[in-house]
């Protein structure tokens, strides 16, 4: 039921929620069900709920809304940091451990978007430095500590950064798009302790690595290296060789000195050098696998170089300097790497699209070698029903079902409900989920698009027993949907569905069975349960206003429809909204508030609590004192009707 009768909720990556009208069809049907009315009676007592913190129930992979992991540092065998395009740090003392090895934690928790984090540098286990695409750079003296420790000081508004490199915890290098290379003795000093110089006329610098502190080696849009051999001086200069036509100099990489390695985006393109600073002859160009481009390149020493590629193949020679493509072997491992970063010559760690981190002892020892984790990622529960006190369900954008006989504990144990997966390897996404009862629910599992969306593809309607597995999951076939469904609803005694091919809806009352579903010609109560609203008895709907912070409420009497709006949470957005009975119902605001009352009653008996602070739920279901809500990052909220039993 998360598509609601007067909006839609879904997630977004910046942590909120937002609120879109549902198809124009839908918002039709039901306006025609109601005359708005005003609201009268009685004050009443306001009902108050009990709320848990927000628990952590569905983090598996894979997830629905993976983070790509942009770059990668390894100081040592034992300390790895990666970064994501979100803003997170990933640490891991044991980088080749999988997934339960890493650890993650926003670089600036308190924004209210995430940053788009490019680059970081750690040159030892206690200092590291990262970079975003608005011109802050982050520091942290203890980066495995979490949020807390890293710092921020803006830099270089509207450069760009790319790319960082710091040899010391004392010096790093910043280079931009503009062509600007900044430097700093003191990186954790805020922005007074930076330097910029324009160092490449204007061109666009996407890599940088200094060895030591007395040269850095930068790669550009236009196949020039950039060199200083004093990056850290008050006026340091900076020399530009073209050594790679006009490709794009996408990585680089110098164990010393005496050697760097540089990968390109032309065919196969690398280029090497052993005097990195003498100028255009002192690099040599070869190609290495004619299909790829190579955007990451890590060197642990000048033994040793190891690259990546987007064609999925790893290249390795332990003769780097040679200037020679017949020095590297090329071994397809399925899979490239954003960056890459080898400590030594028995460990190589990267990040990839999709929040992946592979590792190898051997990286020299193809596919066999290396291993694959996904890591890094966010997973939202899109919809939730609780059929009793004792079960809840929910569903998420990856196609899980999972279920908890105990929803209010603390910490409540959620498991497989056993959901199948109708579009083969494609992860798909729970975009309706409704229960009868305990012993049958209904799901609408989607290709991963939301309903009435354009990318929506269809859906598969299922019927299942939630606490029996998968073998209790069986697909619903009907006819006259058009396309796919658009929703789904049940109540104790009825299920309806509503398909893209016409206004009026099916329904069932015995769902499993195909055959039982039949057209509804027009009856304003099974329209408003297909389009999600909650009804808890044959004569009573509530859903999602016109007004703001206002439900609408329609009820049925001796066959004639009544409704009308009621304002309970003035000035706010209204995304969710479930009533356990004719005489309580619960909503869920865009600030992380709950409303409850009487939707027979005035708004003066509403009671507002505060029950996410940090966030809003994208789903909500209530079952007698009970109700639970889940939001973007797969975690669930409970309440609990005060002077009732039950744990939060």
């Amino acid at each position: 039921m998360l598509h609601l009768a007067a909006n839609r909720i879904a997630p977004r990556a910046s942590g909120s929620v937002r609120l879109a009208p549902v198809t124009h069809r839908l918002a039709t049907t039901l306006a025609l069900a109601m005359l708005l009315l005003g609201a009268g009676g009685a004050g009443a007592h306001a009902v108050t709920f009990t709320w848990s913190p927000l628990q952590w129930v569905d983090t598996a992979s894979p997830f629905g809304d993976p983070n790509d992991i942009v770059a990668m540092s390894c100081p040592t065998t034992t300390f790895c940091a990666a970064l994501d395009d979100t803003g997170n740090v990933l640490t891991a003392t044991d980088p080749a451990g999988g997934r339960s090895a890493w650890a993650i934690a926003p670089i600036e928790p308190a924004a209210a978007i995430p940053p788009e984090t490019e680059a970081m540098s750690c040159p030892t286990v206690s200092f590291c430095a990262a970079v975003d695409a608005a011109g802050n750079v982050y520091t942290s003296s203890a980066p495995a500590a979490g949020s807390s420790d890293w710092a921020m000081a803006t830099i270089d508004r509207g450069g760009g950064p790319d790319a960082i490199s710091c040899p010391t915890s004392s010096m790093c290098v910043v280079v931009d798009q503009r062509g600007s290379i900044l430097a700093s003795a003191d990186p954790s000093g805020g922005a007074g302790a930076w330097r910029a110089v324009d160092a490449d006329a204007s061109r666009d610098l996407d890599a940088v690595d200094c060895p030591s502190t007395t040269l850095c080696v930068a790669g550009d849009e236009s196949g020039d290296v950039v060199t200083s051999r004093d990056p850290g001086a008050a006026d340091p200069t900076w020399t530009r060789a073209n050594v790679d036509g006009t490709d794009y100099l996408l990585s680089v990489s110098c164990p010393s000195v005496s050697l760097c390695v540089a990968g390109g985006n032309g065919p196969g393109t690398m280029m090497s050098s052993t005097d990195p600073a003498a100028g255009a002859g002192a690099w040599h160009r070869f190609e290495v696998d004619g299909e790829a481009d190579w955007f990451a390149v890590s060197c642990p020493n000048v033994s040793l170089c190891v690259a990546s590629s987007d064609a999925g193949t790893v290249a390795t020679s332990d003769t780097p300097g040679a200037g020679d493509a017949g020095a590297w072997t090329v071994r397809n491992v399925g899979f490239g790497l954003n960056d890459l970063a080898c400590p030594t010559s028995s460990l190589c760690v990267g990040g990839s699209l999709g929040g992946w981190i592979a590792a190898s002892g051997d990286p020299a020892g193809g596919l066999p070698a290396w291993s694959k984790t996904q890591v890094d990622g966010t997973t939202s529960v899109l919809d939730s029903s609780c059929p009793s006190v004792s079960l809840c369900v929910i569903g998420d954008d990856a196609g899980r079902v999972l279920r908890s006989s105990d929803p209010g504990a603390s910490p409540s144990r959620w498991v497989s409900a056993g959901a199948p997966s109708p579009f083969g390897s494609d992860t798909g996404a729970v975009y309706g989920l409704t229960c009868m009862s305990r012993k049958l629910c209904l799901a609408l599992i989607t290709s991963g698009e939301a309903p009435g969306t354009p990318g929506f593809g269809g859906g598969a309607l299922y019927a299942f027993t939630p606490v029996a597995g998968r073998r209790s999951w069986r697909r619903i076939t009907l006819n006259d949907v058009g396309s796919g469904i658009d929703d789904v609803g049940c109540n104790a005694t009825l299920c309806a569905i509503i398909g893209d091919s016409g206004p009026n809806p099916q329904i069932s009352t015995h769902p499993r069975s195909s055959a039982s579903w039949h057209l509804a010609r027009g009856a304003a109560f099974d329209n408003a349960l297909a389009a999600g609203a909650s009804c808890p008895t044959a004569s009573l709907c509530v859903s999602l206003g016109e007004r703001t912070g206002a439900l609408a409420i329609m009820t049925v009497h001796h066959g004639r429809t009544r409704a009308r709006e009621l304002t309970v949470d003035r000035g706010h957005s209204l995304g969710n909204v479930s009533c356990p009975s004719a005489s309580l119902c619960v909503a869920a605001d865009n600030e992380g508030y709950m409303v409850a009352g009487d939707p027979a009653g005035p708004a003066s008996g509403w009671s507002r609590e505060l029950a996410t602070p940090d966030d809003s739920v994208n789903t909500l279901s209530c079952v007698g004192h009970l109700c639970l809500g889940g939001d973007w990052l797969g975690r669930v909220v409970v309440g609990v009707a005060a002077g009732r039993s039950g744990s939060v």
